[in-house]
């Protein structure tokens, strides 16, 4: 971080999109991310807290010690503090972060329970939530096919309660995740409500990968060709889909329980 640039500043540069990706940076807002991106190793490029608001002693803990170590701090009061917090009650803590990212060519197709694969997730809640549930039920990590979705939007990550920060995430065209998934044996298997077949009928293979889009518009059609198997959650409602992060923690768990 440039010297002439303030954290506060910096902070609120960080809210837009093309500020994060164009500086490779995040901003980590409340306790449980703070504490899950220092716990994870992610490097710190400064942090912004106010005393009066901030009341987990392992949080300010933490923040000594990272002023110790040379992380630029910037204590504020609680009314400047909130006036750089995003939604919620402010929790008194915000850092600014490096993000990570694997290429495709490290992940390993045998890791977890599988891979989750993303496309068209555009509610911030629902990406944070599917983070967070994948974490929880072992996946591997998180591929998302292409350049939309952002796990490092500040609403993602505060979503995902600082789980984004324990997945390996990788960003590859869906060409290149089906080339890879070729060349390991990657089972692919899409979730639809057009699928052919019961989610809990699938005969698994050790590798394994599950393609997830947005509940009402479903996977573009050059994803949905990437899978070998499509399934569907039976509905016995009146309702025709699922939200896609309760499909997709239905599915996880699943594929936890068979591949364990």
């Amino acid at each position: 971080m440039g010297s002439a640039e303030p954290p506060e500043e910096l902070l609120r540069t960080l809210a837009q999109r093309h500020e994060r990706d164009r500086r490779g940076l995040a901003v980590v807002e409340g306790v449980a991310p703070f504490l899950n991106a220092c716990a994870a190793g992610f490097h710190l490029e400064a942090v912004v807290w106010s005393r009066i608001l901030l009341r987990s002693s392992v949080a300010q803990k933490l923040i000594r010690l990272r002023k110790r170590e040379g992380v630029p701090i910037r204590q504020v009061d609680p009314r400047a503090f909130r006036r750089l917090s995003h939604g919620g009650r402010a929790s008194g803590v915000a850092a600014i972060v490096r993000q990570r990212w694997r290429p495709l060519e490290r992940a390993d197709p045998l890791g977890g329970s599988c891979w989750v694969v993303l496309e068209r997730i555009r509610s911030p809640g629902n990406l944070g939530t599917i983070l967070r549930t994948a974490e929880a039920a072992g996946a591997a990590g998180l591929v998302l096919l292409g350049p939309q979705l952002d796990p490092y939007a500040r609403a993602v990550i505060r979503a995902s309660m600082g789980a984004v920060f324990h997945l390996p995430l990788v960003r590859c065209p869906p060409a290149r995740f089906a080339a890879w998934a070729a060349r390991h044996g990657v089972q692919v298997i899409a979730a639809s409500p057009q699928g052919e077949r019961r989610y809990d009928e699938l005969s698994l293979r050790p590798a394994r990968a599950l393609l997830l889009g947005e509940e009402r518009e479903g996977l573009s059609q050059e994803a949905f060709e990437l899978a070998e198997a499509r399934v569907q959650i039976p509905i016995l409602g009146r309702g025709d889909s699922l939200n896609v992060a309760v499909a997709g923690g239905v599915l996880l768990y699943d594929l936890l329980r068979r591949g364990s």
